[in-house]
């Protein structure tokens, strides 16, 4: 995953910690960036059709620390 911080962009994250989130429906994942240790926190779910069919990953900034 790409930094979120605006004045690096490294293109490499790695991940700290990570917790099952919404009664199991996200998982909550701690980011740290190689290069400038910038860390923020993301929810990660699967999203679905109407037939329950796996539709993409959907991935949206929590919060940063």
């Amino acid at each position: 995953m790409k930094c979120k911080n605006p004045s690096c962009n490294y293109f490499k994250t790695y991940i700290t910690d990570s917790r099952v989130a919404y009664d199991g429906k996200a998982h909550r994942r701690k980011h740290i960036c190689h290069k400038c240790g910038t860390s923020y926190r993301t929810y990660e779910t699967i999203l679905y059709d109407e037939e329950d069919s796996l539709l993409n990953w959907f991935d949206s900034e929590a919060k940063e620390n």
